[in-house]
């Protein structure tokens, strides 16, 4: 389980210095630090489940007016958002520019993770 664990912010932290190269406005300097990144990155998107969950509820009656997996996508991204630059926030060496920067780099992340779930069972 611990072994997991650190595969997760090892991986994490390898594509989050892959973002920061792809991505104008994100900065970070050093595997050391993304490795940080990770590790905070992950425990607040832990933390911040609840508020999905409450998002999704949230979220159901307006399946009238928009289709529910649309309304899933823009709360979990509107969160992820949020968890990034709230991680921005908490890791000295990590550092997001704008918001434009930042969503730019939470979709290319969130397609980066989504294919290693793929690839990797349980990342």
């Amino acid at each position: 389980m611990l072994l997991c664990y650190i595969i997760y912010v090892l991986v994490t932290a390898a594509l989050f210095m892959g973002v920061s190269k792809l991505v104008p406005g994100w900065k970070v300097n050093g595997f050391g630090t993304a490795c940080t990144v990770a590790v905070v990155y992950s425990l607040l998107s832990f933390l911040a489940w609840f508020l999905r969950i409450a998002g999704w509820l949230i979220s159901l009656p307006l399946i009238i007016l928009i289709p529910h997996f649309i309304m899933v996508a823009l709360v979990n991204f509107t969160i992820t958002l949020g968890v990034l630059f709230a991680t921005d926030w908490l890791v000295d060496g990590f550092e997001i520019e704008n918001t434009a920067s930042a969503m730019v780099g939470a979709v290319i992340l969130g397609i980066l993770q989504a294919v290693l779930g793929w690839i990797i069972p349980g990342m």
